[in-house]
């Protein structure tokens, strides 16, 4: 066990594993972002590089909301985005980050295309007035904190349709977000949940087809139970999309939405049948 660090929202612990060698950050003694290695490249799951080789500039500006351990900082630095941006509502998570690579690695956190802001994530980005390419929002709360009531100070919402609607409003005309989520296979809950906060979004944006605008992957074997949805300022399709869909079968993705996707994709599970029978 390494540092401890307190602030209004959480505890924080920086918690290494004798056996593997490896770091994280442990929020409420639950949630945990790695501490990776920013010497290399890799990363601690191909989720977080879905958002870089679906955009159509995965180099411009790019926002993350929720920095943790800084996994999806190193996805950004990695894909070689110009301008970075990120956020951070724990204050104790940016004084571990600071710490933590302030002598190893400086220039991770100091770059000079990179901006660390210490704020909440909807509130920042109502302030913006550029649009950016890509939003990574990425598994940002704690479970822990949902007991303890705590999101009434913090990520709850940041799920909200109205939250939605900016996060497509703050998009430029090439523009992605990626939201990821828990998945539960045998009982779709969380996945669903924000396909159909982006279905009501996007529609209260005056969107008439609101599902050429999304798009919901998991990973084909299952092995780290997240599902990420894609929300796109422009519509898309599939079929002129292969050199990303060649990317997702390589790392082992599926497609369960679009569901004329579904299929052709092999999808396995019960969230198609779900999305079928209330979005079709």
């Amino acid at each position: 066990h390494g540092a401890t660090y307190w602030d209004p929202l959480a505890r924080l612990d920086i918690i290494g594993n004798p056996n593997t060698g490896d770091t994280a950050i442990v929020i409420d003694g639950d949630a945990q972002s790695p501490l990776l290695d920013p010497s290399t490249t890799e990363l601690d799951n191909a989720h977080r590089e879905v958002l870089y080789n679906v955009s159509a500039k995965p180099s411009s500006r790019a926002l993350i909301i929720g920095i943790g351990g800084g996994p999806d900082l190193k996805a950004a630095q990695k894909y070689a985005a110009e301008d970075i941006t990120a956020v951070e509502i724990n204050s104790s998570s940016l004084q571990a980050l600071n710490h933590h690579y302030r002598n190893a690695t400086p220039n991770f956190i100091s770059r000079p295309n990179q901006t660390i802001v210490n704020a909440e994530g909807r509130g920042f980005l109502a302030r913006q007035k550029e649009p950016y390419d890509t939003v990574m929002i990425h598994t940002i709360d704690s479970f822990a904190a949902a007991l303890s009531g705590a999101y009434v100070l913090s990520e709850n919402y940041l799920y909200t349709v109205e939250a939605f609607q900016q996060y497509y409003r703050s998009l430029s005309n090439t523009g992605v977000i990626q939201l990821t989520r828990w998945l539960y296979p045998q009982m779709p809950r969380e996945e669903l949940r924000l396909f159909a906060t982006a279905m009501e979004a996007l529609r209260n944006e005056g969107i008439e087809r609101p599902e050429q605008h999304l798009m919901l992957i998991t990973r084909g074997d299952m092995r780290d139970y997240m599902a990420d949805l894609l929300m796109f300022k422009q519509p898309v399709h599939l079929a002129s999309m292969k050199k990303f869909t060649g990317w997702l079968h390589a790392n082992h993705f599926n497609v369960a939405c679009p569901l004329n996707a579904a299929a052709k994709f092999n999808y396995p599970g019960p969230i198609v049948d779900t999305m079928v029978q209330y979005y079709s």
